[in-house]
């Protein structure tokens, strides 16, 4: 492999963690045919591998990787991954065909919607399996033309989603406005740059001379260059959700093996310098070297820069946790644990928590989206985090005396 201290070969422990492997690998491959024997997939837990393949959003992707065999599903786990695998193609053909609605309506008024994520990598690096799992429509606009953006999306049926915050809490303390359209039901969020803003200079400033040429279903559209494209993909690790989600790594796997002659990692480099996102970057390309054997140039490893104990804690989450089921408690520790990994100073991702979007606050705590009570709870969230902190800690004490009366 590209980078010396990774070795994943010490334990890559069960039959079911071996089946989600050989799925995204599988689509690295292109498809070309499965590695794991009829012998592993008769020992499959199915519950098991349902809930892994949940978790890191492949399950459309497994439909199609069991369709090579004949009668290795239950017929419960076959239901369930055809009608995910049926239930994301409809979805993106239908959000792919409101994009392009939108974008001859941006293009009238001379405004660049592009695309970014899942709505970007579908044309680009999806085409031979284009079940792709999305949960919502992202595109990016410059910034001084937001409030025509915002004029145009509400004109289109869309009404602004912000929860508790306010405009203002969204533009300073996001890079996105959330929308929602009634009709459907379809959330839509506008971003106006890729990262929160920062005090000194615009982050990736060259992002909109670097744009590309992209045919999407037969129209042509405008996306970001492969080198923006891996940025947005690193610094969505940063907002609250699945860090370990392999769907993520297949991303930038596949971005990565598309462009491999041509990809400009001096660029990549410079601006992860000059934007403080190495940390981003290298934990992004680092889950892609474990798990899907891309290949990285040893000289961005050693020019990235990350301390060796960051590079460690970094290792050792990736591999502890990116396969293990997890409770939502310990989802919320894993998270804070990475989210310190994430960033190259210690003030940037305090300052995320302290400025935490109604939305992210409420996935945190798993309170109903944009509900009255989780607005208030929001308003209250310097106390709410601590008081629940508080008792958290109580009921694990009580549960320890219990324990020991009990023995």
């Amino acid at each position: 492999m590209a980078y010396g201290f990774i070795n994943m070969q010490n334990k890559e422990p069960i039959n079911e963690v071996r089946v989600v492997l050989d799925i995204v690998r599988w689509i690295i491959r292109a498809k070309q045919y499965p590695r794991i024997s009829w012998g592993e997939l008769e020992r499959i837990n199915w519950p098991l591998l349902i809930q892994l393949v949940n978790y890191h959003e492949i399950a459309p992707f497994a439909y199609s990787y069991f369709n090579l065999f004949s009668q290795v599903a239950q017929d419960k786990s076959r239901d369930f991954l055809k009608s995910q695998y049926y239930f994301v193609l409809l979805q993106n053909s239908l959000f792919q065909d409101e994009f392009l609605r939108l974008v001859d309506i941006f293009r009238a008024e001379k405004i660049a919607l592009v695309p970014i994520k899942g709505l970007a990598l579908l044309p680009d690096v999806y085409t031979r399996q284009s079940a792709r799992n999305m949960v919502d429509m992202d595109a990016l606009v410059r910034e001084e033309e937001l409030e025509k953006a915002e004029f145009l999306l509400i004109k289109s049926g869309y009404s602004k989603y912000l929860g508790s915050g306010s405009q203002a809490y969204w533009r300073n303390n996001n890079c996105n406005i959330p929308f929602k359209k009634e009709k459907g039901g379809w959330l839509f969020e506008l971003h106006f740059a890729l990262d929160i803003k920062r005090s000194k200079g615009a982050v990736l400033p060259k992002l909109w001379d670097r744009l590309k040429p992209m045919d999407c279903n037969g129209r042509q559209i405008k996306i970001l260059s492969p080198e923006d494209t891996l940025f947005s993909l690193a610094l969505h690790q940063r907002r609250f959700g699945r860090r370990l989600c392999l769907k993520n790594t297949l991303d930038t796997a596949l971005l990565l093996k598309k462009y491999q002659n041509d990809f400009d990692w001096d660029y990549v480099l410079g601006q992860a310098q000059a934007g403080k996102m190495r940390s981003a970057i290298f934990f992004t390309l680092l889950q892609a070297v474990l798990f899907l054997d891309t290949q990285i140039p040893k000289t961005v490893w050693k020019r990235l820069g990350i301390s060796f104990w960051k590079k460690g804690l970094m290792l050792r989450i990736i591999k502890k946790h990116t396969f293990s089921v997890k409770s939502s408690k310990k989802a919320k520790y894993l998270y804070l644990k990475c989210h310190f990994l994430l960033y190259d100073s210690l003030w940037l991702p305090i300052r995320h928590l302290l400025c935490i979007t109604p939305e992210e606050f409420a996935k945190f705590y798993n309170l109903p989206l944009y509900a009255p009570k989780t607005q208030k709870l929001y308003k209250a969230r310097f106390f709410y985090g601590p008081y629940k902190m508080f008792i958290r800690a109580s009921l694990d004490k009580i549960r320890q005396n219990k324990s020991r009366q009990v023995v």
